[in-house]
């Protein structure tokens, strides 16, 4: 019920916007659930009326209301209920329903649905199972907003009767108890278990005799339902809940088996039994839908419905390489073939025959082996028990007919093996060789008969003797790089780069500062110095070069060596300009330049930083960076600009000077009954503060109380030499309950009790 509530809250059908009217029962619930009905427009009434469906307000559970509310305030924010859409004649046979959120946008909307649960990582399911749990349930309603000529006519439905043409006439009709509706002009007409295309008929010939009209052609005529009742049907046997469900009248037999959490792991989904109220009994295949795409005739339900599922007849597992691995339903003479499609059929890398196990009469479970599935799809019979499991197996042989070529050669890759292919023609397979690659040799690696490797060589030149290439050889041409000794030179100190690059025959070091990105501002004018190996020594020679700054080319290029380091030395009378921020309660925050290195935050302070009237200076603090971590220097401010401190602070480039506007609180904060800030007092220690919290909860531990002042100082509770002052932070700590170690606890009653005993008989033979 609850489930049939929610859905009408987000696509309720048979809402005609007109004047509205609620009743007082109506008007109360509106107002639960946020419309006024003094203010509301007919569109925001006609919403209320329609999330009730014909219920009782009072029978909603708080949980529905909730859910109702919410779908209102959802609808004005996106301005559905701000307006009616316009009226417009309705000719075929549609539902009237409030233009809005579709059914597939309800259900990203709603509550997360838990009825199927994903499939385990391992190990097959039955397919239809799995195909419910990816399914929103909107794959299972026959139709939205529309119902088709099949559909069957009940009591409670509301029709709607229109003639246009010589007469325009709209007659709304309600089928009461006994299927009848009232038709003005005719009297009572029994639609009593016809479709809605019948009941048409039927309308059309009996108004024939006060509409002439209708025989001749001058008037039109279509039966269409404004409003469908609920329909109450009953799904038992192998389902996971069976039991009765209410359903929306244009449900089909897949939704209420969705409901029901879908078929056992041994019920059928392909002889769905339908007993009608009339005793007509029909069978429903899924498999029709699923893999034929089929759309079954008699899957729409209706009232009084039972749907039964009976065990399944035989359940195959197909796995391995198919298209789709999966436990599947067959029946009758389906046999493995049929399975076979089903599962996808074979993919292409399927090879080799197919493995089958079964269970036997005895209850064990042989394996069987069967010819590949080739030999099924064209035709070879092989019937299928209830409980087989067929594995197709996947093709592990690599490829045979090709060789590899890689290294120095333009198009390295995989190629064709032609017969009496060599080197030289798998080179120029491979686009001809790189102008880097070794002349002279390359490598072949070959896989011997017994698994094992072995390289050979041969000449890159074609005009001398190729080798014979072999299947999947694997031709490596060699760069002369591989083979090149990797000598390196590096460079350091004042430039923007500062790396290690492989030495190359005529490099300077003009060259290897410009490969470094060029000299940095700070860097001492006109002077490098190149470190050399000394060769055959373990020593290193220093030189100092003089250079140019622009590094244009000249003649005063400075050769490098193999292992030659260099390095550009930085001024160290070079000064980089050092920025401090002021922030909080300034005059004037911002940043500001110091006027030399090492300018003190007194010096700075008097320089450009007055404070607010209401700056709390106690509570200034001074943070500085280190990499990328940002910490703090515990210093008292005031002390800093009298003369409390030992020595002065130097700022530094990056420093940021916080300082808070006046703060008449402490905040406490942890394990104490009420969070938050107490107003500061003098004279209050830290315990007055944790009590003024609404003192220690169960778990706070009280021998660890944290206190930090507002500059940033820290101390224990223990070791606090002074009371919190303004701006000052509490801190109470969790208290981990440790568990008893009993055995100490009776190890140290037992030494107790033995000391006690000894001195007794000390006593005793002392007395004695």
């Amino acid at each position: 019920m609850f489930r049939r509530f929610l859905l009408s809250l987000f696509f309720g059908a048979s809402l005609v916007y007109a004047a509205v009217s609620l009743t007082p029962s109506e008007s109360a619930f509106a107002q639960k659930i946020g419309i006024d009905p003094e203010t509301a427009t007919p569109a925001q009434l006609a919403k209320a009326r329609s999330m009730l469906n014909g219920r009782d307000p009072s029978s909603l559970s708080d949980e529905e209301i909730q859910m109702a509310k919410q779908a209102v305030a959802e609808a004005k924010m996106k301005g559905q209920l701000d307006a009616p859409p316009a009226a417009s004649p309705n000719v075929d046979n549609t539902v009237n329903v409030v233009q809005g959120t579709t059914l597939a946008e309800s259900e990203k909307q709603a509550v997360k649905d838990d009825r199927f649960p994903p499939p385990p990582k391992q190990g097959l399911n039955r397919y239809e199972v799995e195909f419910f749990a990816k399914s929103l349930p909107s794959a299972f309603y026959d139709l939205q907003t529309a119902v088709g000529p099949d559909y069957p006519i009940k009591p409670g439905d509301n029709l709607v009767l229109t003639l246009w043409g010589a007469v325009e006439r709209e007659i709304r009709l309600v089928v009461n108890s006994q299927g009848k509706v009232n038709v003005e002009g005719v009297g009572l007409v029994s639609l009593n278990n016809l479709s809605l295309g019948e009941a048409q008929d039927l309308l059309r010939g009996r108004l024939k005799k006060a509409y002439a009209g209708l025989a001749n052609g001058s008037v039109s005529m279509n039966l269409r339902p404004e409003a469908i009742t609920a329909t109450k049907v009953f799904v038992m046997g192998e389902v996971v809940q069976p039991g009765g469900y209410d359903m929306l009248g244009n449900s089909n037999v897949f939704l209420a088996l969705y409901r029901a959490k879908g078929p056992t792991p041994i019920g059928t989904v392909r002889c769905i039994q339908i007993t009608r109220a009339s005793g007509e009994k029909d069978t429903i295949d899924l498999y029709d839908v699923l893999f034929k795409g089929g759309k079954p005739s008699k899957a729409i339900l209706r009232d009084g419905d039972v749907v039964f599922l009976p065990r399944a007849e035989k359940l195959v597992a197909v796995d391995g390489d198919v298209g789709h691995p999966a436990i599947y339903e067959l029946k009758g003479a389906e046999d493995l073939k049929t399975a076979l499609a089903l599962a996808g059929n074979p993919n292409p890398t399927a090879a080799h025959g197919m493995q089958l196990t079964r269970v036997m009469d005895e209850g064990r479970r042989d394996v069987l082996d069967l010819d590949p599935p080739e030999a099924y799809q064209k035709g070879k019979p092989y019937p299928l028990r209830d409980g087989d499991s067929l594995i197709v197996r996947e093709a592990t042989e690599q490829g045979r007919n090709h060789i590899d070529v890689e290294g120095a050669v333009w198009f390295p890759g995989r190629y064709e093996l032609k017969a009496g292919s060599t080197t030289a023609e798998a080179i120029a397979q491979a686009g001809g060789l790189r102008p880097e690659a070794k002349q002279g040799r390359l490598l072949i690696r070959r896989t011997l008969p017994d698994s094992t490797i072995t390289y050979l060589s041969a000449p890159t030149d074609s005009g001398k003797s190729s080798v014979l290439l072999q299947e999947q050889d694997l031709v490596q041409v060699l760069s002369a790089s591989q083979l090149r000794s990797q000598d390196t030179v590096s460079i350091a100190g004042g430039v923007k780069n500062p790396q290690r690059l492989l030495w190359q025959k005529g490099m300077s070091a003009q060259s290897l500062i410009a490969l470094a990105g060029g000299f940095v501002p700070n860097r001492l004018k006109g002077k490098i110095r190149i470190e050399h190996l000394v060769p055959g020594k373990r020593e290193v020679e220093v030189e100092e070069f003089t250079i140019r700054d622009d590094l244009t080319l000249g003649a005063d290029e400075i050769p490098l060596r193999p292992g030659d380091r260099v390095v550009v030395p930085l001024d160290p009378e070079f000064y980089q300009q050092e920025v401090v921020t002021l922030s909080g309660a300034f005059l004037s925050p911002g940043p500001y330049s110091l006027l030399h290195k090492r300018e003190t935050f007194r010096e700075l302070m008097t320089r450009v930083g007055q404070l607010d009237p209401n700056a709390y200076l106690e509570g200034g603090r001074l943070y500085r960076r280190r990499g990328d971590d940002r910490y703090q220097i515990n210093f008292s401010m005031a002390d800093a600009l009298g003369k409390g401190l030992a020595s002065p602070i130097a700022l530094q480039d990056g420093d940021v000077i916080e300082m808070p506007f006046e703060q008449l609180t402490v905040r406490v904060k942890g394990e104490v009954v009420s969070p938050g800030d107490v107003l500061w007092v003098k004279g209050m220690d830290i315990e007055d503060y944790v009590d003024a919290a609404g003192g220690l909860t169960r778990t706070g531990d009280e021998e660890r109380v944290m206190v930090t002042y507002a500059n940033g100082k820290k101390a224990t509770i223990k070791r606090a030499e002074l009371d919190p002052d303004p701006g000052a932070e509490i801190y109470v700590p969790f208290k981990k309950d440790e568990p008893t170690d009993w055995y100490k606890v009776w190890g140290t009653v037992a030494a107790v009790v033995g000391a006690m005993a000894q001195t007794a008989i000390a006593l005793i033979v002392a007395i004695q």
